[in-house]
Parts: structure tokens; C-alpha cells; sequence
């Protein structure tokens, strides 16, 4: 670690009730609930980079799907893992 790591702020990113569904195209309130997350997640890239903690909470899953669990873990390999 390098003396501009410890100096740099200790950054978490907290992503809450996507909703997601199992069918790709599900909607909540008239918005493609994955859309939405992958619009979120492109967006805290973009302005704050890699967080070095993701808090997931909330509502992750509309419909309590596997696959809607399988595609909240899949949008997560949009962010870097550190070593």
C-alpha cells in the first residue's frame, strides 16, 4: 500500500432495492428494474470509480427468483475486485 492509498478516503457504495425479476424485461412502476441498476451502477463507476465496499440492501429481488438473485451477483462483476 502506498502512502496516497492510506491517504485516500475509504470508499462504499450502497446499491438498494433493485427489485429485480426473473424476466429481463420485468418493470417496476413503468422501469425496467435491470436497466435501472446497470444505469446506477455505470453512473457510480463513472463519478466515483471502484468502491472498496458495496453494501446490497433492500429489496434485491421483486420476485424472490433465483434469477433475479443471479442477475443482481452478474451486474456485480462490473465492479474491480481488489487483491
Amino acid at each position: 500500500m502506498t502512502t496516497n492509498d492510506r491517504n485516500r478516503p475509504f470508499r462504499v457504495l450502497q446499491l438498494t432495492d433493485p427489485h429485480l425479476m426473473a424476466d429481463a424485461n420485468g418493470e417496476l412502476l413503468g422501469v425496467n428494474t435491470r436497466d435501472s441498476l446497470d444505469a446506477v451502477i455505470a453512473q457510480a463507476i463513472k463519478t466515483h470509480g471502484q468502491p472498496d465496499l458495496i453494501l446490497a440492501t433492500g429489496d434485491l429481488a421483486q420476485d424472490g427468483s433465483e434469477e433475479a438473485y443471479r442477475a443482481f451477483g452478474d451486474r456485480l462483476q462490473a465492479f474491480v475486485c481488489g487483491s
